[in-house]
């Protein structure tokens, strides 16, 4: 006899309190007198007041008997008391099904975990009908499927409900988690039952220690030859806004030399096709390049195929990258030519001062119009540049024109000053400002404000000097101040994007400069943020789920595709290790249960006391004694 919902002491603890409240009861008897009165009259005086008397034995012990029965009865309900002919302790077990991507390949004509699923239903089947099991699903990160139960159905559910992921096998984390889970269980620790093909990531040690109680079930490890994608990476090339440089790599994770055919695919037409022999256990990569400023799909696919298909080939959605448009209206436009015709990202127009305002083409969006040492005869509604502006038309107030000064200082916490440094330049002319409340000042001198922004209603920028008639037009400053000027007015021209597929896990993303913290933002395709750490220049993060993560930095945004699948590289030799499923029990039936019984005999047994001896019986009494003329009535 085993109890299920409580321990041995729980339940005669309770079997006790209950038994002792009843005969307590019995033994403490107070006399009943019956009397009947008139309606109107509530409370007679009584002859003799009722008087109580404390028994010394047992007035009615079939009664007793009967109460006690029924609840010793409900309380073997309430425990799930089991019946067996052999007392067989309850023992949790851990089942950890194999849900890596490596499940999803074909031995013969089934896959992997069509396998695994079998054997964890076989095991389960063989368990002790009694004994307790979690099914835990091990893939990148180990997840239960549920909690500890005896339910074949829910367990079997369970197991059919298990699907491979996306990413490798940890079987280091798997095993851990098992062992805490099987160790905070119970008193009874059964076995950690593994049930999938075992092949485990990169850098993952394949001889784990001997694990106690641990068996392995038998199940394909699939194909021992397998190549594939590993990562593909598709970036803007430095040389050209309008050339993606794409960068493949594909590894052979088998012992046999593998001859592949690298084929690029953009929107159904072929891009590029390279012909190469991955070595055993090698890797190797290709380098394409494309020129478009169209969006469209990138398919990268690795043939001839194998049977694990998941990781040869591969989708990625590139975006356009359209050109910002910029009017220079310039009676001498010779210096700012050699600004804006080299900047990646613009389109530059040079018109003589004339034809202001130049229309724009329908559906393009506005440009950004550039003033050279001229005013417009109306006040722009666009985002404009304006150099030396005439002193009656400047849209903020001059408050000199100096001669022979120095640029003393740049607004470094601002956008517009950003890497900004030179100073000491001799300005042999140029106007200084008034700002006004919420202007920007990007540089000043030691006679005021040179360089001033304003945010609205229009981003508007005023040089007080020509940059080109200064000894800057020798430095690094003019172009680097326009680049920031045309990034604050139009943010996405300069900003860089990567494109990545990778498999799910540990991600580490390497940067060419060293990462702020205080400046990344990493959020999931849900928009929720993920946690990460930095290390000089590169970042980590994990996650175990395929989806899209994007990588904000001020440089630029890194989208990563973590579809790709990582099947992994070694096969788990288990140390010690019971193989084989275990021999079969013959338990009690686990759909045979006997609290619905023993609850609806504990029930019957309080009515019969109820009808035979309780409060049923002594009013049948009085009602066959009195006759019907003399029954009570309601007064009138």
């Amino acid at each position: 006899m085993v109890f299920l919902n409580l321990t041995l002491g729980e339940f005669l603890g309770l079997a006790a309190a209950f038994g002792g409240a009843i005969a307590a009861l019995y033994l403490l008897d107070r006399s009943r007198r019956k009397q009947i009165v008139a309606t109107l009259r509530f409370f007679p005086g009584a002859a003799d007041p009722p008087r109580s008397a404390h028994r010394r034995h047992f007035e009615q012990p079939w009664s007793l008997l009967l109460q006690l029965t029924g609840v010793l009865l409900l309380l073997l309900a309430l425990a799930q008391v089991r019946f067996s002919q052999t007392l067989h302790a309850v023992h949790d077990h851990v089942l950890i099904l194999d849900t890596s991507t490596w499940m999803n390949a074909h031995s013969g004509n089934a896959r992997l975990i069509d396998a695994a699923r079998a054997a964890a239903r076989r095991y389960i089947r063989a368990l002790p009908a009694l004994d307790r099991v979690m099914v835990e699903r091990a893939g990148a990160a180990p997840s239960p499927a549920g909690g500890f139960t005896a339910d074949r159905n829910t367990l079997l559910q369970e197991i059919d409900s298990s699907q491979p992921g996306a990413s490798a096998l940890d079987l280091e984390q798997a095993l851990r988690f098992a062992l805490e889970a099987r160790r905070v269980a119970g008193d009874e620790p059964g076995e950690i039952a593994f049930a999938g093909a075992g092949r485990v990531a990169a850098g993952t040690d394949a001889t784990l220690p001997a694990i106690p109680g641990l068996r392995i079930l038998p199940v394909s490890s699939g194909p021992g030859e397998n190549h594939g994608l590993a990562e593909v990476t598709v970036r803007r090339s430095a040389d050209g806004p309008d050339t993606w440089q794409i960068f493949v790599s594909a590894r052979n994770y088998g012992e046999t030399p593998v001859r592949s055919i690298d084929t690029v695919w953009f929107d159904g037409a072929v891009i590029g096709q390279r012909a190469f022999v991955l070595a055993p256990r090698g890797s190797h990569d290709e380098t394409f390049s494309y020129r478009t400023r169209a969006a469209g799909r990138l398919d990268v696919r690795l043939t001839p195929g194998d049977a694990f298909p998941a990781d040869n080939s591969v989708q990625l959605v590139l975006p356009a990258q359209p050109l910002l448009p910029v009017v220079v209206y310039s009676a001498d436009p010779t210096a700012l030519k050699a600004v804006f015709i080299p900047a990646p990202g613009i389109a530059a127009e040079f018109v003589a001062p004339s034809r202001y305002p130049l229309p724009a083409p329908p559906g393009s969006p506005r440009p950004i119009a550039v003033f050279d040492r001229i005013a417009p005869p109306a006040a722009p509604r666009q985002d404009a540049i304006w150099i030396d502006p005439p002193a009656a038309r400047s849209p903020i107030p001059i408050v000199n024109d100096a001669a022979k000064t120095t640029l003393a200082a740049w607004n470094g916490t601002h956008p517009l000053g950003r890497g900004l440094r030179a100073t000491g330049i001799d300005l042999p002319q140029t106007l200084t400002f008034r700002p006004g409340p919420g202007d920007i000042v990007v540089a000043d001198s030691p006679v005021g404000p040179v360089i001033v922004a304003r945010s609205t209603p229009f981003k508007t920028v005023i040089l007080g000097f020509d940059p080109a008639a200064t000894a800057m037009k020798y430095q690094l400053s003019t172009p680097l101040l326009f680049a920031n000027i045309v990034h604050w007015m139009a943010p996405g021209t300069f900003l860089r994007q990567d494109f990545s597929a990778r498999a799910p896990g540990a991600v580490n993303v390497a940067f060419d400069t060293p990462v702020d913290p205080a400046n990344v933002h990493v959020t999931a395709a849900d928009g929720s943020d993920l946690p990460f750490t930095c290390d000089g220049s590169s970042l980590r993060f994990f996650t175990a789920d395929p989806g899209i993560v994007r990588i904000a930095t001020p440089e630029g945004e890194r989208v990563l595709s973590l579809t790709l699948p990582s099947p992994g590289d070694t096969l788990w030799r288990p140390v010690s290790a019971r193989a084989g499923f275990p021999p079969p029990a013959s338990p009690l039936n686990p759909a045979h249960e006997w609290w619905p019984w023993l609850a609806l005999a504990g029930g019957a047994a309080l009515l019969a006391d109820w009808l035979l001896y309780g409060r049923a019986r002594t009013i049948a009494a009085p009602r066959r004694a009195t006759s019907p003329a003399a029954a009570w009535r309601k007064a009138s």
